[in-house]
């Protein structure tokens, strides 16, 4: 098994939603603006940061914003027809991910787990997961998907100033294992 470690990173509500018919049921252009910046930020300019989500959340991806830019997309999908468009990398298993990710010549040096609830399952379980990063909603968004467990197994490190936006209140939190 690779020991290549990665965060979570994750906007739920207070029920832990993520999601409602394949869509965020909330619009946050600040968590947007957030994930935009924790997941492209690298501190060597010649490397890059990689997201890993299943084949769902990256069909649910808007067209103009797919792939993610300034970041290699990894796709996990356990179809063999699932076909995903260059240079977006495909993978049967999270293992297999990492360890393409993991190899010197890929320049990565974060790795970002971005969902959905399969995948949130599976990265928890896995030896390598070390932080979450939350964008906690306060209100209850009628989601029908949501991240597979408590929290409980992570320890609070560090949270936001309460935010204010489209009419949800909503923090910034870091959980570490």
């Amino acid at each position: 098994m690779t020991q290549t470690t990665f965060s979570i990173v994750v906007a739920m509500d207070c029920q832990q939603g993520i999601g409602r018919d394949q869509t965020l049921p909330w619009h946050l252009p600040s968590d947007m603006q957030y994930f935009k910046q924790l997941t492209t930020t690298t501190q060597d300019p010649e490397r890059q940061n990689a997201v890993i989500m299943g084949r769902k959340t990256f069909d649910s991806i808007p067209a103009a914003f797919s792939p993610l830019p300034n970041r290699c997309n990894v796709v996990l999908s356990r179809q063999d027809h699932q076909v995903v468009p260059d240079p977006i990398l495909q993978f049967k298993d999270l293992d297999l991910a990492l360890d393409h990710l993991s190899e010197p010549s890929q320049g990565i040096e974060s790795v970002f787990v971005i969902g959905g609830a399969d995948i949130y399952a599976l990265a928890l379980d896995h030896v390598g997961c070390e932080r979450l990063y939350i964008t906690k909603i306060e209100q209850d968004c009628q989601c029908s998907t949501f991240f597979p467990r408590p929290l409980t197994a992570f320890s609070l490190e560090q949270e936001s100033e309460r935010h204010f936006e489209t009419g949800l209140s909503f923090t910034f939190a870091q959980y570490c294992l």
